[in-house]
């Protein structure tokens, strides 16, 4: 079933399963996250808000407008099923869509109870093995999707080469794993710009 569900994600993501992410922290077990690799096109034209990420704000949406990796991948999700949202750690809000030529993004509406719930396990989770409090934000995936309520899959975007995964993202996928999540249900999307 792992397999198959990472299959599936794979071609939602139009990516291919690459080798596992492995990540670990200090005292923690090391995991084995899936890993979806996909080269995206580069767009000329700029964004009317870049969020600060310049060229990583390019991606082609692929109607010829540019987004960002992860309002691609959320809407590459929704076209094959899913309900998903960016957990936008810096605005710590979930936004459904941000128009290239808006100053402002659309805002999700609000989670599932039992989506929101998993989150706040993680986070509080995440918060008792650090030993400090922190925003249920800090760590979580950017990519947030479910299908029902058995159905969650967590994926953070990275540029190929440009990205690396930072202490909180590992913590918190460390927690979501101690809470119950698959690692099916975690993963990360690695992307590159096509040449």
């Amino acid at each position: 079933m792992q397999m198959s569900r990472e299959t599936d994600v794979a071609a939602a993501l139009g990516a291919e399963a690459g080798p596992p992410f492995v990540i670990a922290a200090a005292n923690w077990p090391v995991l084995s996250l899936p890993r979806y690799i996909a080269g995206l096109r580069l767009l000329e034209k700029v964004r009317v808000a870049d969020f600060n990420k310049g060229l990583a704000a390019r991606i082609d949406d692929g109607q010829g407008f540019p987004t960002f990796a992860e309002l691609l991948v959320a809407s590459r999700l929704r076209a094959a099923g899913w309900k998903a949202t960016w957990a936008s750690a810096y605005r710590r809000r979930f936004v459904d869509t941000w128009a290239w030529d808006a100053l402002e993004p659309t805002l999700s509406q609000p989670l599932p109870t039992d989506v929101l719930n998993t989150l706040e396990k993680v986070a509080a989770k995440r918060n008792s093995l650090i030993g400090r409090p922190t925003s249920m934000f800090d760590g979580m995936p950017d990519v947030i999707a479910w299908q029902g309520s058995d159905h969650l899959l967590c994926l953070e975007c990275k540029w190929r080469g440009r990205d690396r995964i930072q202490t909180t993202q590992i913590e918190w996928m460390q927690a979501a794993a101690m809470i119950g999540l698959n690692v099916s249900q975690l993963g990360v999307f690695e992307w590159h710009y096509q040449t």
